[in-house]
């Protein structure tokens, strides 16, 4: 099992340490603040972790060579030895102690001084040797640390500014790399052995490396959600060892809130919307008629769907409204609007009037069928129905009928024209009986003459007689009297 120094073992020795001098803290409060700063560090969550045990899994390796002797950079256990993946060997003594796995390691690599920052991704200079993660998913979580198990040869001869192991971060993988992390000569002259950069001014300046691997946590810029960690070292002589091993990014995960926003009051059933000329009618903002409350304090963002300003179609639509937290939570209610068809069709072409009907033997007619020869359109029905009153086969009386037609689209809506009808008498009357032939009449004639056998002065005579021949001489006139 590796070594492992971190900051657990600080403080467990540190514990230690003053239990033993001090007699002014009570046991108690140590387990307090133990167990305080051991539930901070449970906080932290492993984003991603690699012990390097299967070759460039996770990973690239880069600069990877060997060439047979005392310049390499491998991947090695102690035993087996590769570079990308193939089987290699070296001379060197791999003097490092602890070891259970494979770890990364070189020796007189001879390369040059790199900064990642001078030019494209890694540099206009030649690779020096390392390894690459890319594209780490950091979203949601802050506090992001990098652990490193790192280990050198204890020697005095590593050299300034050509020799070192360093640690870049490209935190919103981007390209701009930061220095996060560093492993330098103690001295700016003269040669010495590695130790902890703290400061990252390109002198070493704390804990030394070992031949044992120890933990070192750096910490890493936030406020992306992916991000690239390049691990580069270089050896320009022999016997000047450096490896290191178990690659942990970790990080404090962003408290979960599963908790949904509570709807007091939903928007009210809004009142029926009148069909346009598209039979179609505009979703209302019901957004505003919603009440949301979260547990995190912030008011939830109200949303709809159908949107504001959709359309919609004839009838009733359910429209649901969302209330949303910070965290996606979400709760929703819903109210119903209803489209309703509120205009009537238009009757472009009424029926022509009708010629007028004769009246049967019951002084009466029979109302024809005017529908087919109405036309209308409507908003909402392609075709509406057309009726009629009084119906078709209806008996009119004799004159004039009005005969309604009517216009019916599918809701009801409904638009008229009129036509009249006439029914006439046009049959002559039938003389069923007539007079009888009347009996002879006898006509007695009464002539008035004036009687030449009298005075003239005598007056008139009337002579009474049945065939009365004029010219017959009146032996036995009757006098009737005198006429005036």
């Amino acid at each position: 099992m590796k070594q492992s120094y971190s900051f657990t073992d600080q403080f467990k020795n540190t514990l230690c340490s003053l239990k033993k001098r001090s007699s002014l803290i009570t046991r108690t409060s140590f387990l307090v603040l133990y167990l305080f700063l051991g539930f901070q560090l449970k906080a932290q969550t492993t984003i991603v972790s690699n012990d390097f045990e299967i070759c460039q899994d996770g990973y690239t390796e880069f600069g990877s060579y060997t060439d047979g002797s005392a310049d390499y950079f491998i991947r090695a256990n102690g035993i087996v030895q590769d570079t990308m993946c193939t089987a290699a060997t070296t001379s060197s003594q791999l003097t490092f102690t602890n070891i259970s796995g494979y770890y990364y390691t070189g020796e007189d690599t001879d390369r040059p001084l790199e900064n990642p920052n001078t030019s494209g991704e890694f540099g206009s200079q030649p690779l020096s040797s390392g390894v690459h993660f890319s594209a780490i998913d950091v979203s949601g979580y802050t506090d992001v640390k990098l652990k490193l198990n790192v280990a050198a040869r204890a020697n005095l001869t590593f050299e300034p500014d050509l020799e070192y192991l360093k640690i870049y971060a490209d935190s919103k993988n981007t390209g701009a790399w930061a220095l996060i992390g560093a492993f330098e000569v103690q001295s700016s002259v003269s040669s010495d052995t590695l130790a902890v950069d703290t400061d990252l001014d390109g002198i070493g300046d704390g804990i030394k490396l070992k031949e044992e691997f120890q933990t070192f946590t750096f910490d890493v810029p936030s406020g992306a959600t992916t991000m690239n960690v390049r691990i580069e070292m270089n050896s320009s002589s022999g016997n000047e060892e450096i490896a290191f091993d178990t690659f942990v990014l970790e990080g404090t995960a962003a408290a979960t809130d599963t908790t949904a926003p509570v709807i007091t009051v939903c928007a009210s059933t809004p009142s029926n919307i009148s069909a346009n000329a598209s039979c179609q009618g505009t979703a209302p903002n019901l957004t505003g008629g919603v009440t949301a409350t979260d547990d995190s304090g912030v008011t939830p963002t109200i949303t709809q769907s159908p949107a504001s300003g959709a359309t919609l179609g004839l009838g009733t639509t359910t429209i649901t409204l969302t209330a949303t937290d910070g965290s996606g939570n979400t709760a929703t209610c819903t109210v119903n609007q209803t489209v309703v068809d509120t205009t009537a069709p238009v009757i472009t072409v009424c029926a022509s009037t009708p010629s007028n009907i004769s009246a049967n033997g019951s002084c009466q007619g029979t109302a024809p069928n005017l529908t087919g020869s109405v036309t209308a359109s409507d908003n909402c029905t392609s075709s509406p129905t057309i009726t009629q009153s009084p119906a078709s086969g209806a008996t009119l009386g004799l004159g004039t009928t009005t005969i309604t037609l009517t216009a019916t689209d599918g809701s009801g809506n409904t638009a008229t024209c009129t036509v009249n009808q006439t029914v006439v008498d046009a049959t002559a009357p039938v003389i069923t009986v007539c007079a009888s032939t009347p009996s002879n009449i006898s006509v007695k004639v009464i002539v008035v003459v004036p009687n030449p056998k009298v005075a003239p002065d005598a007056g008139l005579w009337v002579i009474v007689g049945d065939d009365v021949q004029l010219s017959e001489a009146v032996t036995d006139p009757i006098k009737f009297g005198a006429v005036p």
